[in-house]
């Protein structure tokens, strides 16, 4: 991957992490918290969790504001990708 095409990708103005968890241990937790401690507007997509680290999540892409808008990192069970 080429530093113009990273660079690129963090000129979204938004980013969604599917899979964002509660869970310390988990990568959805740590690359949910990575884009908050880089202060980047992300939303955190998990049906199941109602907030990660005192954020809102949301249940589905399908509930974001511009579904079509955000970066999305998927961070899920390899059977659930």
């Amino acid at each position: 991957m080429s530093q113009a095409t990273i660079k690129s990708f963090f000129k979204s103005p938004h980013f969604a992490v599917v899979g964002a968890t509660p869970d310390p241990n988990k990568y959805g937790h740590k690359v949910f918290a990575w884009y908050l401690s880089h202060s980047l507007p992300v939303t955190g997509i998990n049906p199941r969790t109602p907030t990660v680290l005192t954020h809102e999540t949301l249940a589905s892409l399908k509930d974001l504001a511009d579904p079509k808008g955000p970066l999305v990192s998927f961070i899920t069970l390899p059977q659930a990708t």
